[in-house]
C-alpha cells in the first residue's frame, strides 16, 4: 500500500518533494519506507534516539539500507548522527518513558492509536500507576472510534479518541459525560465520518451539548428566574423536548449531509477500482479480516474494520449505493412540514406550570440560499513591515 500511495501522489504532483511519515507500532515502518522510497518518495523521516514500538525507524539503519540499494542519499555526516545518537543514550535515563519498549504489536491496526501518542499513553499511564490499562486502550480505542463514525484520524481527532477511551476505562459512563472533543465529533464537528456515527450516543450528546449551552446562557443573565430553574436542572424535561424538536427539524439536514458522506466514500472507493494495486491491496485487507474473523457479520466488519463490511471493494460499493438509495428515500419522507398542532417544545417549572418555546419549521435551503446568508468576507491583512532585532 505505501508504494501504491506514493506513486499515486507522485504522478498527480510531480513537481513537488515527498517525504514520508511512519510509525514503527505495527512493525512496518522499516518496509514501508523502503517501498515508498523504491515508489519514488523523496525522503523519510527517522529517528536517531531509541525507537520503541512506537517510534520513528532508526536513521542510520534506514541510512545503510538505502546505500546497498543504491539510492541517492544526499551524502548526510554519518559522523553527526552518531554523535547524537550517543547523547541520546546519555540523556535515556533522564526520561523514565524511554525506558519503556514497547514490541511492535499488529493489533494496534484496529484502533489506529498514532505512534508518538503511543509513547504519551504509555508514560501517562505509567506515572499514575495505572499500568494495567495499557493492554486495554488499543481495545477502548476501537470502540470509540466506531461510535464517532471513524472520523479522519488528524491528530485533534485521534487525541479526542484517546481521552474518551481513558475516561471510560477509569470509572466513566460509556453513555453519557463525553470528553469535549468526542460530543463534538458525535454532534458532527469532526468532518465526514466513514460509517454512521452511533445514534444514542449522538442524542447524548447533543443533550449535553445544549445543557452545556444553556448553563453558559444562565451564567451570563441572558436566562433568569424560573426559566433558568427549569434549563438547569440535570434531568430537564425542557431541554430534553427541545433536542427532541431540533432532532426532528435537522433530520433532512443530517440526512443530506449522510448522503454526501456515503457518496464522497462511493468516489473514493470507486477510484480505487481502477488502480489495479490499490485495489489488490484492499482486497486483501477485506479477505484477511474475513479469514481473521469467520463468525464476524457486515456489521461486525464495519465496526471493527474501517473499510471491511465486505469481502471485496466492489461489494462494498453496493452496499453503500444501497445505503445511498435509501437515504435519498428517507430524505423526502424526513422533510419538516407545517404542523398547527406542534408549536413548541413543552417543559415544567420548579411549580409545575408549563413554559414552552414556539418553534417553525425551518426552511430547506440550496447553497446559494446559503452563501446569501453568510457575511461578507473580510478583507485581506496587509502585513506590517517588522523590525528584527
Amino acid at each position: 500500500m505505501a508504494a501504491a500511495v506514493t506513486r499515486e501522489v507522485k504522478e498527480a504532483f510531480p513537481e513537488l518533494p515527498l517525504v514520508i511519515h511512519t510509525h514503527y507500532q505495527t512493525g512496518f515502518g522499516y518496509m514501508t519506507y523502503m517501498e515508498a522510497v523504491k515508489a519514488g518518495a523523496n525522503g523519510v523521516e527517522c529517528s536517531l534516539g531509541f525507537p520503541d514500538g512506537a517510534g520513528q525507524p532508526y536513521g542510520l539503519t534506514m541510512l545503510r539500507l538505502f546505500e546497498e540499494l543504491g539510492l541517492e542519499t544526499g551524502d548526510p555526516s554519518k559522523a553527526a548522527m552518531s554523535a547524537l545518537s550517543e547523547l541520546c543514550k546519555e540523556m535515556r535515563p533522564l526520561y523514565p518513558q524511554a525506558n519503556i519498549a514497547r514490541t511492535p504489536d499488529i493489533s494496534v491496526e484496529s484502533s489506529g492509536i498514532a505512534g508518538g501518542q503511543r509513547s504519551i499513553l504509555d508514560k501517562e499511564l505509567r506515572d499514575l500507576n495505572q499500568s494495567h490499562l495499557i493492554p486495554l486502550i488499543d481495545v477502548e480505542v476501537a470502540r470509540v472510534r466506531a461510535e464517532g463514525g471513524k472520523v479522519c484520524q488528524v491528530t485533534p481527532v485521534a487525541d479526542t479518541y484517546v481521552r474518551e477511551a481513558m475516561r471510560r476505562l477509569r470509572g466513566g459512563d460509556p453513555g453519557r459525560d463525553f470528553v469535549p472533543g468526542f460530543t463534538g465529533i458525535l454532534c458532527g464537528e469532526g468532518g465526514l465520518v466513514k460509517e454512521p456515527v452511533d445514534p444514542r450516543s449522538q442524542s447524548r450528546a447533543l443533550l449535553e451539548r445544549t445543557q452545556s449551552l444553556a448553563g453558559g446562557m444562565v451564567l451570563d443573565g441572558s436566562i433568569t428566574g424560573k426559566a433558568a430553574v427549569v434549563v438547569s436542572s440535570p434531568d430537564s424535561k425542557f431541554l430534553t423536548g427541545l433536542v427532541e424538536r431540533m432532532g426532528t427539524l435537522a433530520r433532512p439536514t443530517v440526512i443530506q449531509h449522510r448522503i454526501v458522506e456515503v457518496s464522497a466514500r462511493i468516489e473514493q472507493l470507486e477510484y480505487i477500482t481502477t488502480k489495479e494495486d490499490l485495489l489488490q491491496s484492499l482486497d486483501r485487507k477485506f479477505t484477511r479480516y474475513a479469514k481473521e474473523n469467520p463468525g464476524a457479520s457486515s456489521n461486525d466488519h464495519i465496526r471493527e474494520n474501517p473499510a471491511a463490511s465486505s469481502l471485496d471493494t466492489r461489494t462494498k460499493i453496493n452496499h453503500l449505493r444501497v445505503e445511498l438509495g435509501s437515504l435519498t428515500e428517507g430524505l423526502a419522507a424526513a422533510t419538516p412540514m407545517a404542523d398547527p398542532s406542534a408549536t413548541g417544545v413543552q417543559g415544567e417549572g420548579n411549580g409545575g406550570e408549563e413554559y414552552s418555546v414556539d418553534q417553525k419549521p425551518l426552511p430547506i435551503l440550496d447553497q446559494s440560499e446559503y452563501q446569501a446568508l453568510l457575511p461578507p468576507p473580510s478583507p485581506p491583512l496587509t502585513p506590517r513591515p517588522t523590525a528584527y532585532r
